[in-house]
């Protein structure tokens, strides 16, 4: 499957920042794009790190992990 061309705007219409090339950040986690999936790291301090990875390139699973644990709301904008 091929990158998600919208997923940059997306993340910066859901209060993400862009940190290095690829790398967006948000207050309760980072999303990673890597060759062939988006990794999420969350920044929860009482379990230390902890990441979690999509199957594909797909927006879908991307949204259903970050609204799934609250790491945007639920009511995000499309």
């Amino acid at each position: 499957m091929e990158r998600n061309i919208f997923i940059e705007g997306f993340l910066f219409r859901n209060d993400f920042t862009k940190c290095e090339e690829n790398i967006y950040k948000n207050g309760k986690c980072t999303v990673t794009i890597l060759e062939d999936c988006y990794e999420i790291c969350f920044n929860d301090r009482e379990y230390g790190e902890v990441s979690a990875f999509t199957t594909s390139y797909s927006i879908y699973h991307l949204i259903g992990i970050l609204t799934w644990y609250d790491l945007i709301d639920r009511n995000y904008k499309k």
